[in-house]
């Protein structure tokens, strides 16, 4: 019996991984069961009660989740964001701010494309404008604690200072070792996405974070609490950089990056077009799944017409699949913020902090 009181206490315990509400409701209704089950069992033998142990250890702690996520998006539900907190439609002069980030990337390509030719010094005080414009923009929105429309620019900013970290970093380590398997070059890229994307996502905390304390941006970071897709679409201007890097010295590749850039722009429409922080996720997510298979693709198709070719030791399907491995990470990273959905504000809260 000593054994049953153990098991069952151990139960008890587990069950504070449950939110409270779930807990006040059920704890003694399911200790009740765990008693009368682990006594019956425990007539069948210590291999029987073995088998209980492991199906209860493995099934709880999801079941634990699966309750959090129910319950916070029960008291989102149940709950309306504060009437300060709510932005106006990103709609006319607004909306065109939103795409200025993704027309300066799309000029790239096609200065690539022109290159040489009379008209391309128009282009190329294009791009000169609209990375002038963004910065602006970028100031503009931190005076105005990052509404929606600055955003994309504030990110894409984000991803390029996490680039040139990180090549600091590549370059302050030693060379690439010799990787012996298909997986552990595989894993070597997956490591590699981690620790880019992962700068990211470290600098976009440190952002919100930073955010809190500064009052004139504090009204994002209130924002954040209740819409955690804002920092997905954040992070989501990351995939700019990865789309302008991700073809290396690929000739040709330039109609795959406007195209992919497009694919981009319409992820960011469709955010802005929906309420609902998980769709607004799903159509960023979606969003970069066709842009990274694209690269893919197109890394795919134009390996053959590549000079360098000779000189290379990677294979033509391996130049394919980095792009998808580097997507899986970037779309794990952008998915990243939904964890706030376990630990919504309650109502009334921000009024109170930011009393």
């Amino acid at each position: 019996m000593k054994l049953v009181e153990l098991m069952v206490g151990a139960y008890a315990r587990l069950l504070k991984l449950f939110p409270s509400s779930y807990q006040s409701e059920y704890s003694e209704e399911l200790e009740f069961v765990m008693r009368q089950t682990v006594e019956k069992t425990a007539e069948q033998g210590r291999l029987s009660l073995l088998r209980l142990t492991w199906r209860e250890l493995r099934d709880l702690p999801l079941a634990a989740l699966r309750a959090h996520i129910k319950e916070g998006r029960r008291r989102i539900m149940a709950s309306d964001i504060p009437a300060e907190l709510l932005e106006d439609p990103v709609v006319g002069w607004k909306l065109l701010l939103v795409f200025v980030p993704f027309l300066m990337a799309t000029t790239i390509p096609l200065l690539n494309l022109v290159k040489g030719l009379s008209d391309s010094d128009v282009l190329i005080l294009l791009v000169g404008m609209l990375a002038v414009l963004m910065y602006l923009m970028i100031i503009a929105g931190f005076s105005k604690g990052l509404p929606r429309w600055s955003i994309p620019s504030a990110g894409l900013l984000v991803g390029i200072v996490s680039y040139r970290i990180f090549t600091a970093w590549i370059d302050a380590t030693p060379p690439q070792f010799h990787l012996s398997s298909v997986w552990e070059e595989v894993l070597f890229a997956a490591v590699m996405g981690f620790i880019f994307y992962g700068h990211m996502l470290l600098i976009s905390v440190l952002l919100v974070l930073v955010t809190a304390w500064v009052k004139p941006l504090r009204w994002f970071y209130e924002r954040v609490r209740w819409d955690w897709s804002l920092l997905s679409l954040l992070l989501y201007s990351g995939a700019l950089v990865a789309l302008l890097l991700g073809f290396g010295h690929y000739k040709g590749s330039e109609p795959y990056q406007v195209v992919g850039l497009l694919i981009l722009a319409f992820g960011a429409w469709v955010y802005l077009r929906v309420s609902r922080p998980t769709v607004r996720l799903g159509s960023l997510l979606v969003a970069v799944a066709l842009t990274m298979v694209l690269i893919g693709l197109g890394k795919f198709l134009l390996y053959p017409q590549q000079t360098w070719i000779v000189h290379n030791t990677f294979p033509r399907w391996w130049e394919a699949i980095v792009p998808l491995v580097d997507g899986g990470v970037l779309l794990l990273v952008i998915a990243a913020p939904a964890v706030l959905m376990l630990f919504p504000p309650k109502s009334g809260q921000v009024r109170a902090d930011a009393a």
